[in-house]
């Protein structure tokens, strides 16, 4: 059921969408945008979340936008699964051009930059801080962190992209353990030099517990400590970032990480799984190249490619390559 409204599409549930997504002309390299935007496009919990017309007191005011950046979005989102033809996202590019420059204009930018760069600003437009939160005394630590970080960072976009980390040192003589809880909204993976990586050989290198020698106990003044790191929150969607481009290599890294469908965490102690749904790949080198989105449609589950304003079908055994920069999975409830 669509209906049509001041911020573009009300979705109850997921409306009955097109085949495949419109594709988005390529205004001037802007093919890093385009590419994030049909990932964003093909997330449900975007289309059920954003595609809707919100009370104005929900809506930032004092944002520097006032709300002209997520309607701007919405109405894309909405041409995107309603028109025919290939779109030129004219408004949209302007309007974020008027939050940064170097995105308003047409220069080679990084995706992944643009990214956290539009999540952030789709989040700054909301005010549900303004709501009263109910008090609530939680027995676990890692909620009770969780609960005042959207006390103060509450919006339909942060619930669904961000998640909380809990980094924990603990002393092997004394057995003291000193913990701190982080909000996160992606993963950047250094991708291991070993022949073959996997998705989990990168998450892997993050969560070693690693020995800190230089690390003095508070408790008994001993240097013997062990520090690990884990996920006390895992986001609704996990975007994934694998590091391509490093200031210790001359070359962009071109190695084909193995990239599941089905992303299971529990070896690393969580039974937590997600499923891919969209990838940003980056075909070129450190100084230029293009960015094409692989992503499945929300309904159908058959996979397309974005080339900018071209659309093809591809099959899902052939969604990963070693071009594959950014990665959108969904928790599987």
């Amino acid at each position: 059921m669509i209906i049509f409204s001041y911020f573009g599409v009300y979705v109850i549930g997921l409306p009955s969408l097109r085949d495949h997504a419109a594709g988005l002309f390529n205004l001037g390299n802007t093919c890093y945008s385009n590419a994030v935007s049909q990932c964003l496009a093909h997330t449900p919990l975007i289309l059920e979340s954003l595609l809707k017309k919100f009370e104005p007191k929900l809506i930032n005011f004092n944002n520097i936008s006032g709300g002209l950046l997520l309607e701007s979005f919405a109405k894309l989102l909405n041409a995107i699964w309603t028109e025919e033809s290939a779109i030129r996202p004219i408004s949209f590019h302007a309007q974020i051009g008027m939050l940064e420059e170097k995105f308003g204009n047409y220069t080679e930018q990084d995706s992944m930059e643009y990214l956290q760069f539009l999540l952030q600003q789709l989040h700054n437009e909301f005010n549900l801080t303004c709501e009263t939160i109910p008090f609530v005394e939680f027995t676990d630590e890692g909620l009770k962190y969780w609960h005042a970080y959207l006390a103060n960072e509450n919006s339909p976009i942060a619930n669904i992209f961000a998640g909380q980390t809990v980094s924990a040192i603990c002393c092997q003589t004394c057995q003291r353990t000193s913990k701190n809880y982080q909000s996160f909204w992606d993963f950047s993976l250094p991708i291991p030099k070993n022949k073959n990586p996997s998705l989990q050989d990168c998450f892997a290198q993050i969560f070693e517990n690693g020995v800190l020698k230089d690390y003095t106990c508070e408790n008994c003044h001993t240097k013997e400590s062990i520090k690990t790191l884990r996920v006390s929150k895992w986001p609704e969607i996990m975007i994934i970032q694998l590091i391509r481009f490093s200031a210790f290599e001359i070359n962009k890294i071109d190695k084909m990480v193995k990239c599941p469908i089905t992303l299971d965490f529990s070896k690393f102690g969580s039974n937590t799984k997600y499923n891919l749904y969209a990838i940003v790949n980056h075909f070129g080198n450190l100084n230029t190249g293009h960015y094409i989105a692989a992503c499945k449609h929300p309904m159908s589950a058959k996979w397309y490619k974005y080339d900018d304003n071209i659309v093809t079908s591809i099959e899902s055994k052939n969604v990963i390559t070693s071009n594959a920069y950014i990665l959108f999975y969904q928790k599987m409830q």
